[in-house]
């Protein structure tokens, strides 16, 4: 969770456990939407929700190594000036 979220601030630990705690239930809701056209994702849920944390944790060291925080603090700069940028 730290991974995702940033290390070395409350916030971004905060950020990365939300992230990953919403990750297996969204995989469950999308498991049940293709239970008709695709029936084993159904049965290899539990498997298909670890290797998505794995995936999810190095797609971020690899493309976003700061974390999540970073992310969330760059849209906050960006919406505290809009609509002006000057």
């Amino acid at each position: 969770m730290i991974i995702v979220g940033g290390l070395g601030s409350i916030a971004g630990s905060i950020y990365g456990a939300v992230f990953l705690l919403l990750v297996p239930p969204l995989l469950s809701v999308l498991a049940d939407a293709l239970r008709d056209t695709a029936p084993f994702l159904a049965d290899q849920l539990p498997a298909l929700q670890v290797a998505a944390v794995g995936v999810i944790i190095i797609l971020f060291l690899l493309f976003e190594p700061r974390g999540l925080r970073t992310r969330v603090a760059a849209s906050q700069g960006l919406l505290s000036c809009w609509p002006f940028r000057y």
